[in-house]
């Protein structure tokens, strides 16, 4: 307190000047809250890669070969760790960067894996070679101004 009984207040604004250098203002956050993951394109688009690559190992790859495990997993992997990691961001963006670098992982590691099965059958990197799996592929999209992959059917 001072001898005059003010306490360090400037008398131009009523403010108290010892605490202007310290006042706090909320850092913008760099990225959104989350935790509605199925809103993100990331995941909608691992749903399908997911459920294409399902298809794919069943129908093109021998059931004894362990690449039809080692890319459902990795299809599975990619998908559920943007999920876990969009959950996750609702306390930790840490988290959720970590949870989606694995998401990526994963799915770059199931990229190599289509490479690998078209090097191994000497088949040309690209789409017309999967043209005969995915030109059968009938999409059913509901009438809806939003689309959804939940609420999306398809049939080989």
């Amino acid at each position: 307190m001072r001898k005059d009984g003010e306490n360090a207040r400037n008398a131009s604004d009523g403010k108290h000047s010892s605490h202007d250098s310290h006042s706090f203002h909320p850092p913008e956050r760099l990225l959104p809250p989350r935790g509605d993951y199925q809103t993100l394109l990331s995941f909608q688009k691992a749903q399908i890669v997911y459920d294409i690559t399902f298809r794919f190992a069943h129908k093109f790859l021998s059931r004894s070969d362990r690449t039809v495990d080692q890319m459902i997993q990795s299809a599975r992997s990619g998908k559920k760790n943007i999920l876990e990691g969009s959950k996750a961001a609702l306390t930790s963006k840490e988290t959720e960067i970590k949870l989606t670098n694995v998401a990526r992982a994963s799915l770059e590691e199931l990229l190599d894996d289509y490479k690998d099965y078209l090097r191994a059958r000497d088949l040309k990197k690209t789409t017309s070679g999967l043209r005969p799996f995915v030109g059968n592929i009938k999409w059913h999209w509901p009438r809806a101004t939003a689309i959804s992959t939940r609420s999306a059917a398809w049939s080989v």
